[in-house]
C-alpha cells in the first residue's frame, strides 16, 4: 500500500513537473516571436532612415533587405517539422 501511495506521488509531480515545462517552453516561444516581430521593425526602420540619409549600400543591401522581411512562422513551423522527421 505504502508503495502505490510513494509511486502515485511520484508520478503527480512528474506531471507538474511536465506541465510547468511545457508552460515555460510556450512563454519562450511567444518571447522569440515577439522579438523576431520587433527586431524585423527596427532592421526595417533602418533601411528606411538609411535611405532618407543616402546611404544607398546599406539601403540596397540584399542581406538587410531580407532581415527586414517579415517572417512566416508556418513555414518556420513546417521547416522544424521537415528538420525533425529527416533526423534518425
Amino acid at each position: 500500500m505504502e508503495a502505490i501511495l510513494l509511486v502515485s506521488l511520484i508520478l503527480m509531480r512528474q506531471s507538474r513537473l511536465a506541465r510547468r515545462a511545457d508552460e515555460r517552453e510556450h512563454l519562450m516561444l511567444q518571447i522569440l516571436l515577439l522579438t523576431e516581430k520587433e527586431v524585423t521593425a527596427v532592421v526595417s526602420m533602418n533601411q528606411q532612415i538609411a535611405s532618407k540619409v543616402g546611404l544607398t549600400e546599406i539601403k540596397n543591401s540584399k542581406e538587410i533587405e531580407l532581415l527586414g522581411q517579415k517572417t512566416s512562422i508556418d513555414e518556420v513551423a513546417q521547416d522544424i517539422q521537415q528538420s525533425l522527421s529527416e533526423e534518425p
